[in-house]
C-alpha cells in the first residue's frame, strides 16, 4: 500500500527534527511559558505545604 508522505509521518511518527524545536519564536515562547506555568504551580504547591506545616504543625 502506497502512503503519502503526510500519512506516513502521521502513522509512523516520522517527524523532522524541526517539529520538536519550532523555528517560530512565538511557538517556542508559548511552549516555554507552558513549562514555566507547570514549574510555578509545583513550586506554589510545595510552598503551600511548607507554610501549612509551620503554621498549623500538621506533619
Amino acid at each position: 500500500m502506497q502512503l503519502s508522505p503526510r500519512a506516513r509521518r502521521i502513522l509512523f511518527h516520522e517527524y523532522p527534527a524541526s517539529a520538536y524545536i519550532p523555528e517560530k519564536p512565538l511557538v517556542r515562547m508559548r511552549m516555554l511559558a507552558y513549562d514555566l506555568r507547570w514549574l510555578l504551580t509545583g513550586l506554589a504547591v510545595v510552598c503551600a505545604i511548607y507554610a501549612a506545616r509551620h503554621w498549623f504543625d500538621l506533619f
